[in-house]
């Protein structure tokens, strides 16, 4: 009986997607801690490697801490799947053993909540071979990968932590019989356990902190205080010491809670239901009506296109909205931001202003992981939710049209990040106010949601709808998103291309600044932003030709398909939309390549190295130093325009009489050098090189 429902919880888990979301985000999450310097996950590691045992293990412990949700996710689920179907009563009816239903069930949920910490260590695995071969990091900051602290840390963390966790979940579960209920005691077990840091800071308790804590990251912290960089790179964490003391506690109170559990559960029903009587009816004699057939009018028009689009819509929303995988996402994502805003802005021991365009660049920075994640996620659910609840032969039997339906879940999926931005704005204002900042920008919040966040929701969107309804298999489509968002960087850049045409929601970066706002790059990254919708626009309306409505599976059938419904005002949409596009790539063709001097990376590599080659024998040529110079600058924001004039002395330190001065100047600027009696002898504006010969040698100082 045991392993029956063991092996069913296992097997249903991993059918389903949420395993490998799990599993997915902490391989980001460490990819990117590993390989860039962008991303930090606890203490910054200072002059240990960036793979090191005490680095996996502050990743491993850390990341422990939030698998809470993972536990939530998988326990709850299990406790209260037939509860939630209606299936218990059936099911308890049956001859059935209560320790084989109620451990394979927990054993299952508790081994799944523990599968996506494997991320963990993949992620180490992948940025220690990547990010020195794609250049992202120095070679002598990373170690040998540290395979005895993967197993251990899974060993000490991992597996304590998730069973604490999922003990407590699981019989919450059952108490309560409430998911609001599991998820809620989550977020209580986090909030207090950040709370109860301040144990650690008198000195006097460290013992008792170290041993009070349920997932060993303060104990942890206690064994490892006084390691060295050498340790820290070397050792990995053992059964021994505080450690173990601390792992036997919270096993044994994770051990009592279960067997708590179990005793409290029951297969019989706890409630006594009460029938109540029927009300009495006086009996009356049915008199028979004579109805004419009333006859209908089915009347399609654009009023009942729009009612369908809005219907698809909201539904599409709420369910999105009320999805266990969402609430995990949001609840993570907004523990990361609220961690960065605690730690304020710092720079070179100074705290600066929680001024609004650091706000939203750490709320972009923050969310935009999780934003991703939550696109490529929802766009299979929204394609595959009607086939994988088997009402796709009811809903595609209804007279609506194809696109309708697609452009309402694409829309519900931009909402959907939409909302999530907002809220997040919403939670940097009110962090602003309660720091005594009462200078908050709201233009430059929904101008960078507007003009830079929102654009990019809108393409991402439509890509990956296009994707899953082209592919055709939810979990190909999956593997291709994800894929597309890793290597395409990598393809561009294999091919020697580099223009913001081809680069994927390319465009000039919008940097704000109190100065001059947006800046320069605002008007040609909102042409690139309108270039790239109306690109992924056109990949909507072919998905919308493609999107399969009946049993139709090969790809023939799909293009036969297409083609009877590319006519009429579908064929003159996808025409328009197309004309805007080529009307609007043409537009930034010109202003990119014709109007400016447009050069790749390939072109000034070629510059910097025809450099070298002719100009290399001036290297060790004497030059005058500057002695003294006065500037003479007018700005012109308007035209943004700069006119700078120079006086500059130099004077003949080198030890030898000097003929010849060099400058080296950029081709962004018209420059006019003036040096009496001195002759130009060579110009080289390709390089921006240029020999001035003095009228008379310039002597030793």
């Amino acid at each position: 009986m045991f392993r029956e429902f063991f092996v069913r919880e296992i097997r249903g888990a991993l059918g389903r997607p949420m395993v490998y979301i799990f599993l997915l985000i902490y391989t980001l999450l460490v990819f990117g801690a590993v390989a860039s310097d962008n991303v930090v996950i606890g203490d910054a590691v200072g002059n240990v490697y960036k793979n090191a045992p005490h680095t996996v293990t502050s990743f491993v412990s850390i990341l422990s801490l939030f698998g809470l949700l993972f536990a939530a996710a998988f326990c709850n689920n299990a406790a209260l799947r037939d509860y939630n179907y209606q299936f218990h009563e059936i099911l308890f009816s049956t001859p059935l053993r209560k320790y084989g239903y109620f451990l394979g069930r927990f054993t299952g949920a508790f081994l799944l909540s523990c599968l996506p910490f494997l991320g963990i260590y993949l992620g180490v695995i992948l940025a220690t071979a990547m990010a020195p071969a794609f250049g992202w990091l120095d070679a002598d900051r990373l170690g040998p990968l540290p395979w005895e602290s993967m197993l251990n840390t899974y060993l000490v963390f991992v597996l304590p932590n998730m069973f604490f966790g999922g003990a407590i979940i699981f019989w919450l579960a059952h108490r309560f019989r409430s998911t609001t209920i599991s998820f809620v005691s989550v977020a209580v077990i986090i909030m207090a356990y950040i709370v109860s840091g301040t144990l650690l800071s008198d000195v006097d308790n460290e013992t008792i902190a170290a041993l009070s804590d349920p997932f060993g990251i303060r104990t942890y912290d206690v064994y490892s205080k006084y390691f060295t960089p050498i340790e820290k790179n070397t050792l990995s964490p053992a059964y021994s010491g505080l450690m173990l003391q601390n792992r036997m506690i919270w096993i044994g109170f994770s051990l009592l809670i279960t067997l708590l559990s179990y005793l409290s559960f029951s297969i019989r029903e706890r409630k006594a239901f009460r029938v109540k009587a029927a009300p009495k009816t006086t009996e009356s004699k049915a008199v028979p009506v004579i109805q004419e057939k009333q006859k209908v009018n089915p009347v399609f028009n654009l009023k009942t296109n729009y009612i369908q689009f809005w219907s698809f819509f909201k539904t599409s929303l709420s369910s999105m909205l009320k999805s266990i995988v969402f609430r995990i996402l949001l609840i993570i994502c907004l523990i990361l931001v609220v961690s960065q805003m605690v730690a304020g802005f710092e720079y070179f021991g100074l705290q600066s202003y929680p001024v609004t365009y650091k706000m939203m660049s750490m709320i972009s920075n923050a969310s935009s992981i999780f934003v991703m994640i939550i696109l490529v996620f929802f766009s299979g659910e929204l394609v595959w939710r009607d086939r994988m609840s088997h009402l796709h032969e009811v809903v595609n039997a209804t007279p609506h049209h194809s696109f309708s339906s697609l452009a309402a879940k694409t829309l519900s999926l931009i909402s959907l990040a939409f909302i999530l931005h907002l809220f997040l704005i919403a939670l940097a204002i009110v962090y602003q106010l309660l720091q005594g900042y009462m200078a908050v920008e709201l233009s430059v919040y929904f101008g960078d949601l507007l003009m830079d966040v929102l654009p990019g929701y809108i393409t991402y969107s439509c890509l990956f709808i296009f994707l899953q309804v082209m592919i055709n298999n939810r979990y190909l489509g999956y593997f291709v998103s994800v894929l597309f968002l890793f290597l395409l960087d990598f393809i561009w850049i294999a091919a020697d291309i580099s223009t913001n045409m081809v680069d994927f929601n390319g465009g000039p970066s919008l940097f704000y600044s109190d100065m001059n706002g947006f800046g320069s790059g605002l008007l040609g990254s909102v042409w690139f932003n309108i270039y790239w919708i109306l690109f992924t626009f056109i990949l909507l309306t072919i998905a919308g030709l493609f999107m399969n409505r009946n049993t139709v599976e090969g790809i023939g059938e799909r293009f036969k398909q297409a083609r009877k419904s590319f006519k009429g005002t579908y064929l003159i949409g996808t025409l328009v939309i197309i004309g805007l596009w080529l009307g609007t790539a043409s537009f930034v063709y010109y202003n990119t390549f014709i109007l400016n001097d447009f050069k790749t990376p390939d072109t000034w590599e070629h510059l910097r190295v025809d450099y070298e080659k002719n100009y290399k024998t001036y290297e060790n040529y004497p030059l005058p130093k500057l002695t003294a110079i006065n500037y003479y600058i007018d700005i012109f924001p308007e035209s943004r325009d700069l006119k700078v004039r120079a006086e500059i002395a130099m004077q003949n330190k080198s030890g030898r009489a000097i003929d010849s001065v060099f400058y080296t100047l950029s081709n962004d600027w018209d420059i006019e050098i003036n040096i009496p009696g001195a002759e130009m002898v060579l110009n080289d504006e390709e390089l921006g090189f240029r020999i001035y010969r003095l009228a008379e040698p310039l002597d030793t100082n």
